[in-house]
């Protein structure tokens, strides 16, 4: 890849994309207007999905938990 302005912000919205870096953050750096535009360039790490995928699990997780616990507490 050619390093070009454009080549050169294209690697940075994939880099910070793939860590723990807020899209917010990345449009700013990249210098886009639309965050649409920075979004379209993001991939993804599986390990990014991973811990999205667990973060939904552990907050279904507390639900569960606060439903049951307020369960005995309706039948009294």
């Amino acid at each position: 890849m050619a390093r070009t302005p454009l080549a050169l912000r294209l690697v940075l919205v994939q880099s910070f994309g793939k860590g723990q870096v807020p899209v917010n953050a990345i449009k700013e750096l990249a210098g886009h207007q639309d965050i649409m535009t920075t979004m379209r360039y993001m991939h993804l790490s599986p390990a990014a999905k991973d811990t999205a995928v667990q973060a939904l699990d552990n907050r279904d997780a507390a639900l569960k938990r606060q439903l049951d616990a307020a369960a005995p507490a309706e039948n009294a």
